[in-house]
């Protein structure tokens, strides 16, 4: 049976997105909590790590200093170029220092090198040290397969302060090449700045918790959203005001029209996290930037200012179980989504929160366009403890389409994919999207199906990443 899963609704019990938000205008008139202040997304810092000639003068060798991640943050690098000189022909062959950063996000960023131009070059005249900088992609390689130029300049006339604006696509490996040239001084001091991207894109957010750990942290009690950021000139933290309203937890029952909601009583104190959280719902996935130390404050007053909250950490990516994917694993579904019979893959037990466990596969498309008719690819799963989960399915190539459901131990649809966004790559969150916890002893399926496209297959790629409760 073709299932016409773009012009139906999946009819699941939801948290609403965004519910902590909701909660504060629900409490309008009956707890009168203000809480305000500023969200520092902080500067991330690194000493280039050379002492001697040589150590990240040849990226081609894999010499350089890997800076890491760009993401919302501003980076700055604070470096040493341990030689000067050029050739008679103005080429440098001075101290080359080269960094790898690689880009999150794509949109304009931009480049600063700071350096002691001397008294000359305050005035126009000849700067005390000359330096040439470049900046070249090596995940986009030219045709004798070297790192593409994005752009090459040199400090002449800069006085001090060069800025190079840069337009960068995600996935980007930048290599950037500070090259020390002519110069009066024999070794010199010099800091490059990366701007991050524009974190107004970003979604940050400051939640109201319970708890002041990732484990305990809780269900908001409320929350709201970071306004426009500005870069401290001095610092480079970027640093947004913030204003939230309510404290007292929203206590749902029912369901559906029956659904009722009331206010409890207001704790005596609770911790304020700020991050870009895709949901103040959910729980902390890997990338999100977020409050490392989360402030603890007092709910005995109804007004509370000038709370400055720090976003200074990133959840890393920790992989669990890699496997990939074994034929036969198909299953017959019906029109109301439910699975009827087939035999599913078994995957390994979850690894726990905190964790990524990673499914290769491939699914065939025996015609093209097949609206999930034929071949499909199912998983089921289990979990040791209490656990939410984040499914994200992602595939190399747009002008294919493929669908995710999710199904419980009955059979049931609990949640899918293409319900919460049909589009590459797909994803769900248990417990934000759906308001569903994991338990032990229920077994849980996954189903990837094929929607459009042209016959043949397609490569994919399935996380789980496992959060806390």
């Amino acid at each position: 049976m073709t299932l016409h899963k773009h012009t139906s609704t999946l009819l699941l019990a939801a948290l609403p997105l965004g519910g902590a938000l909701s909660c504060a205008g629900k409490e309008a008139g009956i707890d009168r909590t203000v809480i305000s202040g500023e969200l520092e997304i902080s500067a991330l810092h690194a000493q280039e790590a050379e002492t001697t000639p040589g150590a990240n003068d040849d990226p081609s060798a894999g010499a350089r200093s890997d800076l890491g991640e760009l993401g919302y943050a501003n980076m700055r690098v604070f470096g040493r170029s341990l030689s000067f000189g050029q050739r008679p022909n103005g080429t440098p062959n001075g101290d080359a220092d080269w960094y790898l950063v690689r880009a999150t996000q794509s949109g304009p960023i931009e480049l600063a090198l700071i350096y002691d131009a001397g008294a000359g070059g305050d005035t126009g005249g000849l700067e005390a040290q000359r330096y040439v900088i470049t900046i070249a992609d090596q995940a986009q390689p030219d045709a004798e397969g070297a790192p593409t130029v994005l752009l090459e300049a040199t400090t002449d006339g800069a006085g001090g302060l060069l800025t190079l604006p840069l337009e960068v696509a995600r996935g980007a490996e930048l290599l950037i090449g500070v090259q020390a040239a002519a110069g009066e001084l024999d070794e010199a001091d010099y800091e490059l700045q990366i701007t991050g991207f524009d974190p107004g894109a970003g979604g940050f957010k400051v939640g109201l918790y319970p708890g002041g750990t990732a484990e305990d942290r809780g269900d908001p009690l409320g929350g709201t959203s970071a306004g426009d950021f500005v870069d401290d000139p001095e610092t480079r933290a970027r640093v947004a005001p913030w204003t939230l309203y309510g404290a007292a937890p929203v206590v749902r029952s029912g369901e559906g029209e029956s659904a009722t909601s009331d206010v409890a009583e207001k704790p005596a104190a609770a911790f304020l996290w700020g991050g870009n959280f895709a949901d103040l719902n959910a729980g902390i996935t890997a990338g999100t930037m977020f409050s490392g130390s989360p402030i603890e404050i007092s709910l005995a007053s109804e007004r509370r200012e000038g709370v400055y909250l720090r976003v200074d950490s990133v959840q890393p990516v920790i992989v669990g179980w890699e496997t990939a994917e074994v034929e036969p694993n198909n299953v017959e579904i019906d029109d109301t989504y439910a699975i009827l019979s087939g035999a599913p893959m078994t995957l390994p037990t979850a690894s726990g929160p905190g964790f990524v466990d990673i499914l290769t596969g491939r699914l065939d498309y025996p015609e093209a366009d097949p609206e999930w008719a034929g071949e499909n690819d199912s998983f089921t799963f289990t979990v040791p403890a209490d656990m939410g989960v984040v499914a994200t399915l992602s595939w190399a190539d747009d002008s294919y389409n493929i669908d995710m459901n999710w199904n419980g131990s009955d059979g049931a649809i609990i949640g899918a994919g293409w319900d919460v966004g049909d589009v590459n790559p797909e994803r769900f969150d248990s417990v934000a999207n759906y308001g569903v916890v994991l338990t032990p002893g229920e077994t849980y399926s996954l189903t990837l199906l094929p929607w459009s496209g042209a016959a043949g297959g397609i490569d994919y790629t399935l996380t789980l990443e496992w959060t806390a409760p």
